[in-house]
């Protein structure tokens, strides 16, 4: 053997900048082994594997597992090359799209969090919305269980057409019924998105001014919001059109529990009739 050319496990690991770990793993499954075997059962590599071990690290940074790496190296051609990083490309295409729509959430997220925390809940105001979407279903078993299968339903739903779609958890309260002083009438889920999507289902929110007021705890007691919402409208004399739209500003993201939640409440101004 010719020490110039071979080294030991140590000292090719320390060349290559990896652990003699590595190299014993790589060893026990087949796929880079020592060239040599001493007298003493030590292992020696020759600096002519170098090369081999940079594509095999070279790869592995590419996301390949070691057994694909391994069966590239077996087959290896200029054929296999393209077809195999064709299909990396590919797969690292997927990666990106799937981090841009996580990036995308967390800044939707982050946006509404920091106008939830910048907002306050004591007052009542007027908000101009754009044109929103939702997706909409009844509910008609009238418990918790039932809710969350709907809005189960919902996402599923949603996602098996656009995985990219922010959406908040919503629910729609008939007029009829809070003039009535029923409050807990929840006979439907919405997901309002965060924007458009190719639903022939989807309904739409229209454009316009918003009267909106807040409420802080469960939703047991949100009459109350609803109560200081209708004082508001009679004083100011102003008349509204549509359904109320509730939705929580403050959830389980940084609520610790429901009495920290903060539900928005809206409903529509209506617009004056043309003289």
């Amino acid at each position: 053997m010719i020490r110039d050319t071979y080294m030991t496990t140590g000292e090719f690991a320390k060349l290559m900048k990896i652990s003699k770990h590595t190299l014993f793993h790589y060893d026990e499954i087949g796929l880079f082994c020592p060239e040599a075997l001493g007298e003493n059962g030590y292992r020696y590599y020759s600096i002519y594997q170098m090369e081999t071990l940079d594509t095999i690290l070279l790869l592995k940074k590419t996301g390949m597992s070691l057994q694909e790496i391994k069966a590239f190296l077996e087959k290896r051609s200029a054929d296999n090359f393209i077809k195999t990083f064709e299909i990396k490309q590919r797969e690292i295409d997927r990666e990106i799209r799937r981090l841009q729509s996580m990036k995308e959430w967390m800044t939707q997220r982050k946006n509404k969090i920091q106008y939830a925390q910048n907002c306050d809940f004591s007052e009542l105001r007027t908000i101009h919305h754009p044109r929103r979407y939702y997706l909409y279903e009844d509910v008609t078993e009238m418990t918790d269980k039932g809710f969350f299968l709907k809005i189960n339903e919902l996402v599923e739903r949603l996602e098996r057409q656009d995985t990219e779609c922010d959406y908040d958890v919503a629910y729609m309260q008939y007029p009829q019924e809070i003039n009535q002083g029923i409050y807990d009438g929840y006979h439907n889920a919405i997901l309002l998105l965060s924007k458009k999507i190719r639903d022939p289902q989807i309904r739409v929110l229209p454009e316009g001014e918003y009267l909106t007021a807040y409420h802080i705890g469960h939703w047991e007691t949100i009459g109350e919001a609803y109560k200081r919402l209708d004082m508001y409208r009679e004083g100011h004399h102003i008349c509204t059109e549509g359904n109320y739209l509730e939705y929580y500003v403050v959830d389980n993201f940084t609520a610790k529990g429901i009495e920290d939640y903060v539900t928005e409440i809206s409903i529509k101004i209506a617009e004056k009739a043309d003289k």
